[in-house]
């Protein structure tokens, strides 16, 4: 998905979304396996999106904002479950996303260096 041109708040709004996941979410969350991450997070995602109020759009979810924009949108929308894009990478990688985190390709290009 692509910010259109001239929606000059829709980033902000991506960048906000961004902080508040990091701040109520990550930041106070601890995982002991991947299917547990899975289901913490899908759970948040639900809560985010089906209940919690936005202060700065009225405080409404996005559910709601939905629902008043464009009544007829499928529930569905907001109930999508998170997706690991590790299992659609190929070994070179994909759209702009490295195979490999872009730390550990600094650090394997320096310890070729010192090799």
């Amino acid at each position: 998905m692509r910010i259109p041109p001239a929606a000059h708040t829709y980033q902000s709004d991506v960048e906000t979304v961004h902080r508040l996941e990091e701040d109520e979410f990550f930041d106070l969350e601890n995982f002991s396996s991947r299917g547990e991450f899975l289901a913490k997070v899908h759970t948040y995602q639900l809560y985010f999106n089906l209940v919690r109020p936005n202060s700065h759009k009225g405080n409404q979810s996005p559910w709601q904002i939905i629902e008043r924009l464009a009544p007829r949108s499928a529930l569905e929308l907001c109930l999508l479950p998170p997706v690991l894009l590790d299992y659609y990478l190929n070994d070179s990688g994909g759209y702009d996303v490295p195979r490999l985190p872009y730390a550990v390709l600094i650090l394997g290009k320096a310890q070729e260096v010192k090799n």
